[in-house]
């Protein structure tokens, strides 16, 4: 009986582990359980943070060197106005919780907008 324990708690932690190191998040739902919702939202949300990590990153630079990265900083803003375009577009036919996770993501998105202004 222990051991069947054992097995059982290892088996969870790694379903965890690989979760968390896949999708960045702890849950027990593995990605193939998703709806096709949720996983373009969870797409978008990964676009996202790529945006958000890249303009954090020309924002550190600029104040380092003090040099014009208006470019960057302008791509950075296409990439969300595009993101938060699909979003628009697929979030429209979603229930559930694909729509929360959509609803969560225009939060996150406008969010980021303000910042970017």
């Amino acid at each position: 009986m222990k051991a069947l324990l054992a097995v059982l708690l290892a088996l969870v932690a790694g379903l965890l582990l690989y979760n968390y190191v896949t999708r960045g998040e702890l849950t027990l739902k593995p990605e193939f359980l998703l709806s096709d919702g949720e996983r373009q939202v969870e797409a978008l949300e990964r676009q996202l943070a790529a945006a958000q990590r890249s303009f954090k990153s020309v924002a550190q630079t600029a104040s380092v060197t003090a040099t014009d990265l208006t470019h960057e900083v302008e791509a950075a803003r296409r990439d969300v106005v595009r993101i938060e375009k699909e979003l628009r577009e697929k979030a429209a036919s979603m229930k559930g919780r694909a729509k929360e996770k959509a609803d969560t993501l225009q939060r996150a998105i406008e969010a980021f907008k303000r910042e970017l202004e």
